[in-house]
């Protein structure tokens, strides 16, 4: 062989005895990161920085994997030595390891793209300017973190380290919005009672009385024009009083402020945070009561009489306690409108809000935390009744921004996928239907949609057909049209003209009336159910269900003599009738005239023994 040959091959060995010593492995990489890792778990921070560099550094070498362990390990490691700078700072107090480690982000951040280590490095950069009391620069990057990984699990921490920094500042509006997000966000978070805790002191601050309002206190559970002295309030606890029930004195006033100012949400936190922060206090059974008109205001009896329970608990005064009673009682004493279903009970309490929002209209700032409570580890009642509210909300906020009636359509359609056996199920197909019909109507052309609204309403009366609930079956009905209305709105679709020598029946008529005002009844809307029920009388002047719903919306506007007269004519028409009954009783009870009102209610219990709501109304009048 030449020498040449031999040259050649001499060289090649030698560049590959070279290669063995150049080309990394994988497994100096794991040993050193495990060295590092069990040393940071003993607390050797240093050794583990070391360690730490070493893995990078063998990671580098050619031909070393490390996708194993990470996508990007020198950012990994390097966050991990960030993370020893943190903690030395945190255990020597020695700044200049907090000022290491700001550096060392800076550097790993223009290194990296890899999403979740550009989270875990900006997140600790923010915790670093907060401890090093930078809170302005920490502030900001805490809301800079917020908007660019709005999914990180970090977020509730980053909300509440705002609500601090400007609680502290005081930028007492900034730290509201932040502890309020907070809470609206993560309804259940670990932050929670600490927000709530902010948001009470900053409500105690942001809404200072005037001297007027601080010594003449109005009723606590009224909304008059104008204070008034009361007498309970002054005698509540012997003179001088301890400076923590000064505090608990000046946070009940503020809430009957906001109260008189229709803030009922701003007033539940305050009275919930009376209880919370002054357990012994003798304000804990008026915060009680109050928590329990706001829950009665928005037509959640099963929770106001909880909290007037828990008030005449704490309290030893007989007035109160009467009053109480009296308060308790009547949330029994609901009209009743004829096959009303019963609503589920509500469990969570993390709703009033969102409820309250409902009621006022609100619906595009109702539907969202509606929303949010639907994901949260809350029960599965509670669940249902978040997606439905949820649902309902977004459908009526599309009004106005027609992309919301997805939002609806996807809270309706998982409340039917997941929870197919929930009391409201029927009525949830009925709004799933609307908001695709409409959503169609909106867009204009929207075919599929109104294919949509065809297959929900075949779906629903498949399933649904030989359903015995009155109710169930008006909504069924009242799916059928919104069918008719989308199969005429398809391509290619004759429009039927109306045969005018078939008239709907009469009966037909009347039915269609009657299904539109029970819908109307049960959303609240009351004029255009009365205009509904005075169709059905008019085509029908027998019929007793309608006069009984129109009993029922007249006491709810406070119009008790003309619910009188049209339960009587429901009475007139069947004496069996114990809805009608009840609620002349009611209406009678309204009016102060009581011997009439117990008559009612025994007139009631005569039909049905077993009648609860005439129960709580007889029982509730004196002899």
């Amino acid at each position: 062989m030449e020498s040449k040959t031999w040259g050649i091959i001499g060289g090649a060995v030698f560049v590959i005895g070279l290669l063995y010593f150049l080309m990394g492995s994988s497994v100096p990489v794991e040993r050193h990161y495990q060295d590092a890792e069990a040393m940071f778990k003993r607390r050797d921070y240093h050794g583990a920085i070391k360690k730490y560099n070493k893995a990078i550094k063998a990671s580098k070498k050619l031909g070393a994997r490390t996708d194993h362990i990470d996508k990007d390990f020198p950012a990994l490691a390097n966050y991990k030595i960030v993370l020893c700078y943190d903690k030395l700072g945190e255990t020597t107090e020695d700044i200049h390891y907090y000022t290491k480690a700001q550096t060392h982000i800076r550097k790993t951040l223009g290194e990296t793209d890899v999403y979740k280590h550009r989270e875990n490095l900006y997140y600790l950069w923010a915790q670093i300017l907060y401890k090093t009391e930078s809170v302005k620069e920490a502030e900001a990057k805490f809301t800079y973190f917020i908007k660019n990984f709005p999914n990180s699990t970090y977020v509730e921490e980053a909300l509440f380290h705002i609500g601090r920094i400007n609680y502290n500042t005081p930028n007492n509006t900034k730290a509201q919005i932040a502890f309020e997000r907070l809470i609206d966000d993560f309804p259940t978070s670990n932050y929670r009672r600490e927000a709530e805790y902010y948001i009470a002191q900053l409500l105690v601050a942001i809404h200072q009385l005037p001297d007027s309002f601080s010594k003449n206190v109005s009723d606590p559970h009224k909304r008059p024009q104008a204070p008034e002295k009361n007498p309970n309030i002054e005698s509540l606890t012997p003179q001088p009083k301890s400076e923590k029930e000064l505090e608990a004195e000046n946070m009940y006033k503020i809430a009957i402020s906001i109260l008189q100012e229709d803030k009922d949400y701003e007033a539940y936190q305050l009275f919930s945070a009376i209880i919370k922060q002054f357990p012994e206090s003798a304000y804990i059974s008026f915060a009680y009561e109050g928590i329990g008109d706001i829950y009665n205001d928005s037509e959640n009896y099963v929770k106001a009489r909880e909290n007037y329970d828990l008030a005449i608990h704490s309290t030893s005064d007989r007035n109160r306690i009467d009053k109480l009673y009296d308060k308790y009682h009547h949330t029994y004493l609901v009209p009743e409108y004829s096959e009303r279903k019963t609503q589920p009970k509500l469990n969570s309490e993390h709703f009033i809000k969102a409820i309250l929002l409902r009621k006022e209209g609100k619906f595009e700032e109702a539907a969202p935390l509606f929303e949010t409570l639907s994901n949260s580890q809350i029960p599965a009642a509670d669940i249902v009744y978040a997606l439905y509210w949820g649902g309902y909300c977004y459908y009526q906020a599309a009004k106005d921004h027609v992309t919301l009636f997805s939002k609806s359509a996807d809270l309706f359609g998982r409340l039917i996928r997941d929870y197919g056996d929930s009391p409201e199920i029927v009525k949830t197909y009925y709004y799933l239907a609307l908001a695709y019909l409409e959503w169609g109507n909106a867009v204009g052309g929207g075919e599929s949609r109104y294919q949509l609204v065809v297959q929900t309403v075949d779906e629903a009366i498949s399933q649904f057909t030989n359903i015995e609930n009155d109710s169930d079956q008006r909504w069924l009905n009242q799916m059928r049209d919104l069918k008719e209305k989308a199969v005429n709105n398809l391509p290619n679709h004759p429009i039927p003209v109306p045969d005018p020598t078939i008239p709907d029946s009469q009966e037909d008529m009347k039915v269609k009336h009657y299904d539109r005002g029970w819908a109307f009844l049960d959303e609240g809307l009351y004029d255009y159910a009365i205009d509904e029920f005075e169709e059905c009388i008019d085509i029908d002047p027998k019929f007793k269900k309608a006069y009984c719903n129109l009993g029922v919306i007249y006491i709810k506007h406070k119009n008790y003599s003309k619910a009188i007269n049209e339960l009587k004519e429901a009475i007139k028409i069947d004496q069996q009738f114990k809805e009608a009954h009840f609620n002349i009783g009611l209406a009678y009870l309204r009016l102060g005239r009581f011997e009439d009102a117990k008559n009612a209610a025994n007139v009631a219990l005569q039909i049905d023994p077993n009648y609860e709501a005439a129960v709580v109304l007889r029982d509730s009048i004196a002899d």
